[in-house]
């Protein structure tokens, strides 16, 4: 219950009130653990507030109208902060549901619980009554027939392209096919890579997990989810490369060099679960038609979903 009440620390007012669709729920990320493990003030994914709670958002003292572009987890929690502000807040997401890629990784083993962070924002913003328009590919033009006072453009990010050839990870979450065996780059040793690999395996293909330059699920270790996913992987048949970089990604193979040693690794797809850059193009449009407005979470700067909600909720509170 420690983590529980982190989360939501009014879940036992809300349980006894019968409000349980109202409780933020804990989805076991386990940065609460991490940071302290690592000696640093508590916080949550689920709830930015928690160890910042002197830094509490102020009700606006002039309500403003607030449109925000983009309905992943940064403008879900951008949008939540402001209504609660008192602003009145649109929300424009071009897809034809919330949670952008959020709402993708909540499809890998074990990261269902994901999907809270969704949800529950989303029941927030209907309580709030804010007007969230799907299937919305807003450009200037419909972002300016709004009238807004500001605009947080949370547009998201989009896969590097490191290795032409390669199939992005977010393409293979959003049903791109990979025919094996498979290769899976990982330059991050997160959730990405190793979820991947292990939904691949699990669909019947041959996959190595290639760290280049990690550890697959190294960056899980402070969170204590690295060796159940290790386990997981290799009981997947998941074949784990670490301690090399990558040199090459040839049609057929992936070429790594370790300790000055080249290694061909057979591959018929190779997947890049790597680094993103921003999808910002529309601020500049923006604010070069005289429109107040700032980026928030990966279309600030890509990060992991704990950066993104962070973004989200400080850019809203600065309003």
């Amino acid at each position: 219950m420690t983590r529980a009440q982190i989360a939501d620390p009014d879940l036992v007012r809300k349980a006894e009130a019968g409000e349980e669709a109202e409780i933020r729920e804990c989805v076991g990320l386990n940065l609460c653990v991490a940071r302290r493990l690592r000696k640093f003030p508590i916080a949550c994914v689920q709830n930015p507030d928690a160890g910042f709670e002197l830094r509490a958002v102020p009700r606006a003292a002039t309500a403003r109208h607030v449109v925000v572009v983009g309905g992943g987890i940064a403008g879900l929690e951008a949008a939540r902060v402001a209504a609660e502000a008192g602003h009145r807040v649109t929300l424009l997401e071009r897809a034809p549901s919330l949670g952008g890629q959020v709402a993708l990784t909540a499809g890998l083993p074990r990261q269902g619980a994901h999907r809270y962070l969704i949800d529950w924002r989303a029941r927030r913003l209907e309580r709030l009554g804010v007007h969230v328009e799907l299937g919305v590919d807003a450009d200037a033009d419909a972002v300016l027939r709004l009238e807004p006072d500001f605009v947080v453009v949370a547009t998201g990010s989009e896969p590097g392209q490191r290795y032409p050839g390669a199939i992005s990870a977010v393409d293979v979450l959003r049903g791109a096919e990979a025919s094996g065996p498979v290769v899976v780059l990982d330059e991050e040793g997160h959730r990405k890579g190793a979820g991947v690999a292990e939904t691949l395996a699990n669909a019947g293909r041959e996959v190595t997990l290639v760290g280049d330059g990690v550890a697959p699920a190294g960056s899980l270790v402070h969170t204590l989810a690295d060796a159940p996913t290790r386990r997981r992987l290799q009981a997947a048949g998941v074949r784990l490369v670490r301690g090399v970089r990558v040199v090459s990604v040839e049609s057929d193979r992936v070429v790594v060099e370790r300790e000055g040693t080249h290694e061909a690794i057979r591959a018929a797809s190779v997947v890049h679960a790597g680094r993103h850059r921003p999808a910002d193009s529309l601020l500049t449009v923006l604010r070069d038609r005289g429109l107040a407005a700032t980026t928030a979470g990966d279309a600030r700067a890509p990060g992991l979903v704990e950066d993104a909600i962070r973004s989200g909720h400080d850019v809203a509170a600065a309003l």
